[in-house]
């Protein structure tokens, strides 16, 4: 099994130097096959059935088609499952930290899009001791508008923050700000909260929006923290 469990030291990270590992997450609705890729990795593969993005294990070995693909390869880890949809997230290891970079729709024309449709939007990840951050940059017309998600295994949480018209895209500038947001003595008001429950396979949560409370539950959930934002 492959357990990476990380210790993080904030007194040294705004001063730790990043390496080169260039990272990105997608999903996709495509069939095409993950499993039959793997003999593109000359390393060992381990398959699971889950596998905990906040504590970077695999969870129950597995040995057929619906199985999570656990690829090391030098400085990253690459995880992949086709069930029940077409997933795959590299991460790259920065010693202290676990960091990915997504990016969807950018291809869109932002100055064309309604205000119901899906925009443009970037998200860079790090992954500490238990707690997974996504920092998320949304473009429509000339705004950009930004948000930190602060999620561990029991309460995902939806902090907005002060956009504007510039991109940020150095992680290290990214991480210093995040950290100095959260060691901030300044009270955080959050655009929504999520209790999350685990329950097997599900995850069932109780959350709040805007002072409003809902509730539901994801059946069948095999990368627990995958999705960006609040999606579980």
């Amino acid at each position: 099994m492959v357990y990476y469990k990380l210790k993080f030291f904030f007194a040294i990270i705004t001063a730790y130097i990043f390496q080169s590992c260039n990272v990105t997450s997608v999903y996709s609705p495509k069939s095409e096959n993950v499993i039959e890729k793997r003999q593109n990795y000359p390393i060992e593969i381990e398959r699971f059935r889950y596998f905990d993005l906040f504590t970077m294990q695999g969870i129950e070995p597995c040995d057929n088609d619906s199985c999570i693909i656990v690829t090391e390869k030098g400085d990253s880890i690459k995880i992949e499952t086709n069930y029940p949809k077409k997933y795959s997230l590299t991460l790259c290891n920065k010693g202290n930290y676990w960091y990915s970079h997504a990016e969807f729709d950018m291809n869109k024309d932002r100055y064309r899009l309604g205000k119901s449709e899906s925009w443009p939007r970037r998200y860079d990840r790090f992954i500490l001791t238990d707690t997974i951050l996504d920092y998320e940059q949304v473009f429509y017309n000339d705004e950009i508008f930004k948000t930190l998600y602060i999620k561990t295994k029991e309460t995902y949480k939806a902090l907005d923050l002060t956009g504007g018209y510039k991109v940020d895209n150095d992680p290290q500038e990214i991480l210093s700000k995040i950290l100095k947001i959260l060691h901030s003595s300044n009270q955080k008001t959050f655009r929504s909260v999520l209790n999350i429950k685990r329950k097997n396979s599900e995850m069932e949560y109780i959350g709040e929006k805007y002072g409003n409370v809902y509730s539901g539950s994801f059946p069948e959930l095999q990368v627990w923290g995958g999705a960006y934002g609040l999606g579980l």
